[in-house]
């Protein structure tokens, strides 16, 4: 008998020879989580009024089906709600600092709800995949963790009295900055 007439039977798992393997591409599970807690946390900064409470309910609502149907455009209806939370917390006087918090938890839940989907549809669930999601949560969560205190800083030595509506404006010149970077 030769060598190559040994491994002539079917496979191992009973399939037949050449049936491809259905791949599941369900978005990545430890960034989907990720996500859904950020965003969850984000809404429970924002709930200081019952307009932000719709606002960041309907975001983490929208961010949970996202994540369970791999819709990229349910993850930007609820980041994009969350993001109107946090221009309404800014514009209501809300402290800067858990503006700031809210920002970087709605930055992280779209970013690491992007690497979910993006996992999930290109090597899809069934991949190990965690040691990739586990550095790339840990490296979002440092730069913007970073960002947010170059932030605040900024504002706390730079406003004297100015409004709030200033910390807005970085936040949105920010997240417009972190667009750019993440489509171009």
């Amino acid at each position: 008998m030769a060598a190559e007439d040994a491994d002539t039977g079917p496979p191992a798992d009973g399939r037949e020879t050449g049936t491809p393997v259905p791949v599941e591409r369900s978005p990545a599970l430890l960034s989907a989580a990720v996500a859904v807690v950020a965003a969850a946390a984000a809404s429970v900064l924002l709930a200081v009024s019952p307009l932000l409470l719709l606002a960041s309910a309907v975001g983490t609502a929208l961010v949970v089906v996202a994540v369970v149907r791999g819709s990229r455009r349910a993850l930007v209806a609820g980041t994009g709600s969350h993001f109107a939370g946090l221009l309404l917390a800014g514009v209501y006087g809300m402290a800067p600092g858990y503006v700031l918090a809210a920002a970087l938890l709605v930055v992280l839940a779209w970013d690491v709800g992007e690497y979910a989907l993006t996992i999930g549809r290109e090597v899809g669930r069934a991949s190990p995949t965690l040691r990739v999601e586990v550095v790339h949560v840990a490296g979002s969560v440092a730069v913007y963790s970073l960002a947010a205190t170059v932030g605040y800083v900024l504002y706390r030595s730079t406003t004297g009295g100015q409004p709030m509506l200033t910390l807005v404006a970085l936040v949105v010149g920010g997240m417009a900055l972190l667009y750019a970077l993440h489509s171009g």
